[in-house]
């Protein structure tokens, strides 16, 4: 898909859309596990870490780290509510340019 196709889908949708190029190099980090905590992350909207890993039926431990790495990503963020920090899908549309 030419680049202009992508900054028109940008300039319409800017809040929608995540636009990852050169810093995606590696995408190693779209594990199939990975992909289901985005999946639970921006539909079923967990209310804490804990709560996602009991979702996920998973350790907690390896749910936080896959998290980091999506944060590291930009894919998510967090957002404190009280003593907890709430996962949040950052973007609705993740475009990843491959050239």
């Amino acid at each position: 898909m030419p680049t202009d196709i992508f900054k028109k889908m940008m300039k319409h949708h800017m809040e929608d859309v995540l636009y990852l190029e050169r810093e995606m190099r590696n995408l190693d980090i779209f594990t199939e596990k990975r992909m289901e905590v985005l999946k639970i992350v921006r539909h079923e909207h967990p209310k804490s870490i804990r709560k996602l890993a009991e979702h996920l039926d998973r350790d907690i431990k390896n749910v936080f780290e896959d998290l980091m790495l999506l944060k590291k990503a930009r894919l998510i963020e967090f957002v404190k509510e009280g003593r907890c920090k709430r996962p949040v899908v950052r973007k609705k549309i993740i475009v990843i340019r491959l050239e």
